[in-house]
């Protein structure tokens, strides 16, 4: 059996998780060459290459000569495994990485590729089916459904227009999430249709099982991601790594890693408290099924205001310094006057590009699906649905001004949102 080390490196924000990597590299190649290959797997373009700041792996660890994957006519995917035979050191997005079909891992693996992925990967994506395809698929045996709702993709001579679902199941795991019903528009009126929503898994779990060289993930609150129910759900063993003076340490030998950080940045958070905050004392105030609810309505009426008077009369701050987000089918009815192109939905991780913005409004109530929760629970995995929620918040809060350690200044209606987040920063 193949044994490697995955090391998942979990560090507070700031901490230098991604520098640290870098000056690895660059040690191994200090004297311009290293039988070490390295691939570089970041969310971040940036990360990769910014001329106008001159930074980036490629212009920080000159003597590795990373290249980054291009488009040359037979795409990205077809260059990288070129790259990849010709042993080069390579730089790549982590949709790039998600696309990774089986010879990529078996070239990464061949290589002997050190694999280091800066922040988790979104691992869960959905897809949905017609309930009476769904049937279909399953009446005719080409796929099955097991105990645990996973799709079981059974006819390999398939050709048709299910080929995509196909591609999926023989990628990874495909689970039937929640059936719901959607207006669907046609020429003739509207009616509701009953579809199947599907959770995929992005990557093959054989990249972390079979690989033979080092991986190394870069995070933070690594149990309140998917990847980390990913590695449950699939028995990927791994070993937990913190930084204690600009150095690798187990985990478990430095407890209190992060509280001396939380000092400095208590001092650049600030947290509105008042009367605009009452619009969410319940449990369950700006989740996802409250905006849903008709009664609701006038609330969310009023929510919209509570943003704007935040944004105008609580701070008259100018509208290139303010980042707002919600769900994103609920946009519309939230945006207003002086704020609306400041917004970003509550799950965006891939961009660095808000470092100017200072206020921030987080209107949103995060929860796990109910159907994902069961879907784990009958394999005996318990969901940390409160470190979910504070990684979500969390990661959305960095992408703002406190990134670049300038102080901001945060409206987070959801009192459950906002206590999950203030004990986090309380210890």
């Amino acid at each position: 059996m193949i044994i490697i080390q995955i090391n998942v490196v979990d560090a507070i924000m700031g901490k230098g998780k991604t520098n640290l990597v870098k000056q690895m590299i660059n040690d191994e190649y200090k004297d311009g060459y290293s039988n070490k290959k390295y691939i570089f797997v970041t969310p971040f373009l940036k990360q990769i290459e910014d001329e106008e700041n001159k930074t980036g792996i490629i212009t920080e660890c000159p003597n590795a000569r990373f290249k980054q994957p291009k488009h040359l006519g037979k795409g990205k995917l077809d260059n990288l495994h070129r790259l990849i035979i010709n042993n080069e050191n390579i730089a790549m997005t982590h949709t790039l990485f998600t696309y990774a079909t089986q010879q990529t891992y078996d070239l990464l693996r061949i290589n002997e590729y050190i694999i280091i992925i800066d922040e988790v990967i979104q691992l869960v994506d959905t897809t949905a089916l017609s309930v009476s395809d769904y049937d279909m698929l399953i009446s005719t045996n080409t796929i099955k459904v097991n105990e645990y709702k996973e799709i079981i993709w059974l006819d390999d001579e398939y050709i048709g227009v299910f080929e995509y679902l196909k591609e999926l199941c023989k990628r990874g795991t495909v689970v039937e999430s929640v059936r719901k019903k959607a207006k669907i528009n046609n020429k003739k009126k509207k009616k509701d249709e009953e579809f199947v929503q599907l959770l995929v898994w992005n990557l093959n779990p054989d990249i972390f099982k079979l690989h033979t060289n080092d991986i190394y993930i870069l995070t933070y609150l690594f149990e309140g991601s998917y990847m980390y129910l990913y590695f449950l759900n699939h028995e990927i063993k791994y070993k937990k790594l913190t930084i204690k003076n600009n150095n690798l340490v187990p985990f478990s030998s430095y407890p209190d890693n992060d509280k001396n950080d939380k000092k400095n940045l208590k001092k650049l958070v600030n947290i509105y408290e008042g009367k605009l905050n009452n619009i969410g004392d319940y449990e369950y105030a700006l989740s996802k099924s409250w905006f849903d609810e008709r009664k609701n309505k006038i609330l969310v009426t009023q929510l919209q205001k509570n943003i704007y008077n935040f944004f105008r009369n609580v701070h008259s701050c100018k509208s290139d310094e303010i980042i707002w987000t919600t769900f994103k089918d609920y946009k519309n009815k939230l945006k207003g006057k002086g704020y609306t192109n400041g917004f970003v939905q509550c799950a965006e991780k891939g961009s660095n590009e808000y470092g100017d913005k200072k206020y921030i409004a987080y209107c949103c109530n995060r929860f796990f699906h109910p159907d994902d929760i069961t879907y784990f629970s009958k394999k005996n995995i318990a969901v940390e649905d409160e470190v979910w929620a504070l990684s979500e918040m969390i990661q959305f809060i960095w992408r703002s001004a406190i990134r670049n350690d300038q102080k901001i200044y945060l409206y987070i209606p959801s009192k459950r949102m906002r206590n999950i987040f203030k004990n986090w920063l309380n210890n």
